[in-house]
């Protein structure tokens, strides 16, 4: 179990890769839009008039957040907020940051 934990355990089958949420600049999340929230969130308070899925857009401006209730908080719409993200990225050039464990396994997928 330890190994696996650090990523240390040996690979026997290189057609499975298992990633998962790990900590990321001191928080360790526990859904998509929670990590994403907080390693984007000076982008999404810039963006915030032209995302959709969120509510209560006057928390982001709270410092030192509890991530996970501000994402219960914000957040009203999953699919809406994900596609406005989207949206930005290809209209606007807006550069948004990968919670880590999916970058892990999209380069993984790549190889």
């Amino acid at each position: 179990m330890k190994k696996l934990k650090e990523n240390k355990l040996n690979d026997l089958n290189s057609f499975i890769n298992v990633v998962y949420q790990n900590e990321e600049n001191n928080y360790h999340a526990r859904s998509f839009e929670d990590a994403f929230i907080a390693i984007n969130l000076d982008e999404i308070n810039k963006q915030k008039d032209k995302l959709d899925g969120l509510k209560l857009k006057s928390k982001l401006a709270d410092k030192n957040p509890d991530y996970y209730q501000l994402t219960e908080d914000i957040l009203g719409g999953k699919s809406e907020f994900a596609s406005s993200l989207l949206w930005l990225a290809l209209t606007e050039g807006v550069t948004w940051k990968i919670p880590k464990y999916l970058k892990e396994g999209l380069l993984w997928i790549a190889k």
